[in-house]
């Protein structure tokens, strides 16, 4: 009852100048990696906008009392590139002794008209992010916000019981999110592996077939943008899982196919990043061709072998990949020793249980994401409807 009686309200927009007690930059001290007698903030300290304290430098400068900064303090990145520039974070929470550093504006809310939490919220939302960009004045690769057009910029101020309910709104959002991200970022895929499980390696002919991929001359223009799926770096990003793929972003002719080392390879492939960066694997749900950096095993008895059950395995080599690779700027693991690599095989239905026991724990995972992105937008709509006019 309460959100829906204040969800159309109209609230007067306010100068920062006029409820903020101080917006100024910050102290100039010599800093070194330290450790020393005080931390000090800098650009990067709230690239990720929140206070990052690895993220400090130190100094032995002594500095007034005022130079610290304050539970409740807001800082801008007011000198930065223009994709991080307006970037802000709420001090909070921190007990360390932290100097306010040059090239961070420092916001000091006068508590009696805003709640600090209120205002870090209303700062990271596009409308102020927005208006806080188009006083920027250009450079070459930054550009930078005054104070003075800081000041003059209005923000909507709800009364403080509002404020309040917003924020606590927020925050039990916020601790939803919280929750479900620490969920997500500590799950990865786990095998128990038994001893007694025979061991096999991938050169086992009698399992597997093991192929390099190919690239065909890049200058030819022949070679490309034809209809055979053709798979790189791009289509195997990073991630805790395996990547399924199912498309690719470049392509080749027969004729770019023929004039490579590649071979199109079946369906349910594993694949395995095996130059520069190394240990990625997937599973293809196409029929494809992959570059040069790649080894693409080939399962010769499905009824052995279950295909997700070794592209996890394998995801878990990944340590051991690196070990096998050799040469200079780009690293890179030859077949031959590719194919010494050992993996557990235990019988095809104990595969299988392995599999729908990670796959059960992945849609809880993505469920995580799902509720992430849900209530990241929930907040965004409260804070929108706070700058409706």
């Amino acid at each position: 009852r309460t959100v829906e009686k204040r969800k159309h309200q109209k609230w007067p927009m306010v100068k920062l100048g006029e409820i903020f007690l101080e917006i100024k930059n910050g102290k100039n001290v010599e800093q070194f990696d330290g450790p020393g007698k005080y931390r000090v903030s800098r650009i990067q300290t709230i690239a990720e906008g929140t206070v990052d304290l690895d993220k400090t430098k130190w100094t032995n400068d002594d500095v007034n009392e005022n130079d610290f900064l304050q539970e409740g303090d807001i800082l801008l990145s007011h000198i930065n590139s223009m994709d991080h520039l307006a970037k802000t974070a709420i001090f909070t929470k921190i007990h360390d002794k932290v100097i306010h550093g040059i090239n961070l504006i420092r916001l000091r809310p006068d508590i009696s008209r805003i709640n600090p939490f209120f205002a870090s919220r209303v700062f990271k939302s596009n409308q102020f992010i927005y208006k806080a960009r188009s006083f920027a004045q250009k450079a070459v690769n930054q550009a930078s916000i005054k104070t003075t057009d800081l000041r003059s910029i209005k923000i909507p101020l709800p009364p403080l019981e509002v404020q309040q309910e917003i924020v606590a709104e927020i925050e039990g959002y916020q601790k939803l999110i919280d929750g479900c991200r620490q969920a997500v970022d500590a799950w990865k895929p786990q095998i128990d592996i038994d001893p007694e499980w025979p061991m096999v390696k991938l050169g086992d002919a009698k399992l597997f077939r093991v192929e390099s991929g190919g690239t065909p001359d890049s200058r030819n223009e022949n070679y490309w943008n034809g209809a055979i799926s053709w798979a790189t770096l791009v289509d195997l990003p990073q991630s805790d899982y395996i990547t399924i793929i199912t498309d690719t972003q470049r392509r080749i002719t027969d004729v770019g196919l023929k004039n490579s080392s590649a071979k199109l390879i079946p369906l349910n492939s594993v694949i395995v990043s095996t130059r520069a960066t190394i240990g990625r694997v997937g599973i293809n749900k196409i029929e494809l061709a992959t570059n040069q950096g790649f080894k693409n095993i080939i399962i010769k008895q499905a009824n052995k072998v279950n295909h997700t059950y070794l592209a996890h395995i394998l995801k878990n080599l990944a340590p051991q990949m690196e070990l096998l690779a050799s040469g200079g700027t780009f690293k890179e693991i030859s077949k031959t020793n590719f194919c010494t690599l050992s993996i557990p095989l235990p019988p095809l239905e104990v595969q299988q249980e392995i599999v729908a026991k990670i796959e059960s724990e992945r849609k809880v995972i993505d469920g995580c994401r799902e509720l992430i992105k849900t209530y990241e937008d929930k907040i965004k709509r409260v804070i929108d409807k706070v700058w409706e006019e």
